[in-house]
């Protein structure tokens, strides 16, 4: 089992410190350094990693800001001479948080968390899906939030990233593609279009429209979200749905 790891650390001493003590660990494949913001949103942008170390200082900002393009399954441990951000990193769900100095035996036992905890690495598991019981980080401006798989009505894509709506009409942007974010949401959602998914529980009803194709209305919202023809088809073969 390899673990890919992203190094996030803007100090030069420290991030060679923690590469030579992962360069020790049996599994662990260091696939990016980093020593500020910009360049660790651009490896974020295009890698997956399974184990994110993040400095929580990196340079004048805090690497939380980091968080939206960070995946749901990378699992993110702190590493920081700050003890007072612990709370805020556990809250988050971080994997474990480290208070400087490292000790090659705390760095192992936080990593050994990561292997105990799975059978493979999360960014190649991707049958480990998501519960519905779940929550994801969202961030809206400088907050960061915990929001329940529940309260999603619909996800649209936006890119490399995707736009997630909730019942409530609020709205937040998270990194990852359509297929990215099918491959690990619970069986309540589908897809309706390339562009579009939906959580099922949240459906107020679905229209035929014309040429094979259809809607969907959420719940709370009076605005329909268009269902491709093959998708259509699709939904009304797992669903026995009699259009309308």
């Amino acid at each position: 089992m390899r673990i890919k790891t992203i190094l996030v650390e803007d100090s030069d001493i420290y991030r060679k410190v923690l590469s030579e003590l992962l360069s020790k660990m049996d599994g662990i494949e260091l696939i990016g350094k980093a020593s500020d913001f910009s360049q660790a949103q651009e490896l974020l942008t295009h890698n997956i990693p399974d184990l994110l170390l993040l400095d929580v200082e990196i340079g004048e900002v805090t690497s939380f800001e980091l968080l939206p393009f960070v995946d749901s399954f990378t699992r993110v441990v702190f590493i920081t001479s700050h003890p007072e951000y612990a709370v805020k990193a556990f809250e988050i769900n971080a994997l474990d948080y480290i208070v400087k100095p490292v000790t090659e035996a705390r760095l192992r036992e936080s990593i050994n968390r990561l292997f105990v905890n799975s059978e493979q690495p999360a960014a190649e598991n991707k049958s480990n899906k998501l519960e519905s019981t779940q929550q994801i980080m969202v961030n809206k401006d400088t907050q960061i939030f915990m929001l329940p798989l529940s309260e999603i009505s619909h996800i649209s894509a936006l890119g490399n990233y995707v736009k997630i709506f909730t019942i409530e009409g609020k709205q937040f942007v998270k990194y990852g593609t359509i297929k990215s974010w099918m491959d690990k949401l619970p069986q309540e959602f589908t897809q309706i279009h390339r562009s579009t998914i939906i959580n099922l529980s949240l459906v107020s009803r679905f229209e035929k429209w014309t040429n094979d194709t259809g809607r969907a209305y959420m719940k709370g919202n009076n605005e329909y979200l268009e269902i491709s023809r093959s998708y259509f088809q699709k939904l009304k073969a797992d669903l026995d749905l009699k259009a309308k």
